[in-house]
């Protein structure tokens, strides 16, 4: 994208998303997304001259920090994953709005969702964030036990495209 920030709009540079869109700029972690802190959320509330309008929480706002890449991401959905009191291994939604967002992206009550595997002893994930020259790396470590037996699982995740 390009703008002078600070700015109250940005222009892709080949295409525009519709009006309502929900787009983050330059996210570093989850306080950032999610609404506590700064949040870089932003609603796509008009296009004028192929320039896409942003508002973040009323009044209109600028954008708070540019991406060094110039990015920017749609964004319709937040993910979590987590372990629930049956020891089941669980992934659970929550779709984002141009009213969830203004008001904090939380998922609602206790850990409930699809469950991924169950007889789960427990669950670690790590978060290392990335940089202009490394993508953000997420480790997963797991271990089931049943039948008196046990697994553990170990599995590193890259995060392409992401600032």
């Amino acid at each position: 994208y390009t703008n002078n920030n600070p700015n109250t709009w940005i222009r892709d540079r080949s295409n525009t998303l519709p009006v309502g869109s929900i787009i983050s700029i330059y996210n570093l972690n989850w306080a950032n997304f999610a609404g506590a802190g700064t949040p870089r959320n932003y609603e796509v509330t008009s296009i004028t001259a192929g320039k896409m309008n942003l508002e973040e929480n009323a009044p209109v706002r600028s954008v708070q920090a540019s991406s060094p890449n110039k990015r920017f991401y749609a964004v319709d959905q937040a993910v979590r994953y987590c372990l629930d009191a049956s020891g089941n291994l669980v992934r659970n939604s929550i779709n984002i709005n141009n009213t969830n967002y203004e008001a904090g992206i939380s998922f609602p009550g206790a850990c409930t969702g699809r469950p991924l595997t169950t007889d789960v002893n427990s669950v670690n994930f790590r978060y290392q964030p990335g940089s202009a020259t490394n993508s953000p790396l997420v480790t997963v470590d797991f271990t089931i036990n049943r039948n008196n037996d046990s697994i553990n699982f170990h599995k590193e995740i890259s995060i392409p495209n992401v600032p």
